[in-house]
């Protein structure tokens, strides 16, 4: 205030400087935050619809209902390959590069789930989903950590919620839209994780670090 006065008596321009904290959040945030943020809620929205159609076919197929159980743990074991696995890959290729090859096996799995009716082939495939998908949450994840700040980090996970949580709401109301019985819904799902490819290809946010592979003792555990 003191040196705003002294500027306004000597008849020079004074300039005010904004707190980013009172700012809207969406007017301080990066835009390469708001494309990571696209890019999540397109492969989760792509994820709920599959995770949707999936089952709802499998009835109509005819499969037995632990069948579909096992189509559904599948997809957590392949959850818990990738979080173990895909640390390696991304210490190697980069995450841009593992998050394309994530988000592309995504697109293949619900392609194939159409073209092969049969449990064995759908539980595979299941696992092969839940795979690309660890890699591709902890991929985003750890870019939102390093691109938020001290004071940023909080509202842009809080963003990241409401925006996956909104998305994958939206990708299971698509199945009203295309039945379950039809090729849309997987066609719907592979166009949607292909689209996530494009705002994180192209952001320009800093490079995450490696992750840090943490290995779990289970004799402690059980201790």
């Amino acid at each position: 205030k003191r040196q705003a006065l002294t500027h306004a008596r000597r008849g020079l321009p004074t300039v005010t400087i904004l707190d980013p904290s009172t700012l809207p959040l969406a007017d301080h945030l990066p835009i390469r935050t708001n494309a990571l943020l696209l890019g999540s809620g397109l492969i989760f929205a792509a994820g709920a619809l599959l995770g949707l159609a999936l089952p709802l076919r499998a009835g109509l197929e005819g499969f037995p209902t632990y069948v579909i159980g096992l189509i559904g743990s599948a997809f957590a074991a392949g959850f818990v390959a990738g979080c173990l696995f895909v640390p390696r890959l991304f210490a190697r290729v980069g995450h841009v590069r593992v998050f394309g090859a994530m988000a592309a096996l995504v697109a293949v799995t619900a392609l194939l789930n159409p073209l092969f009716i049969d449990p064995v082939a759908w539980i595979v495939i299941r696992a092969m989903t839940g795979f690309a998908f660890a890699g591709g949450t902890m991929i985003i994840e750890s870019w939102l950590s390093e691109s938020a700040t001290s004071e940023t980090r909080g509202s842009v996970f809080a963003r990241y919620m409401i925006v996956t949580l909104t998305t994958s709401v939206l990708g299971q109301l698509a199945v009203t839209v295309y039945g379950p019985a039809d090729f849309e819904p997987f066609a719907l799902a592979a166009i949607l994780a292909c689209l996530a490819l494009i705002p994180t290809a192209l952001s320009s946010g800093r490079r995450p670090e490696p992750l840090h592979e943490v290995k779990l003792d289970f004799r402690r555990l059980v201790r």
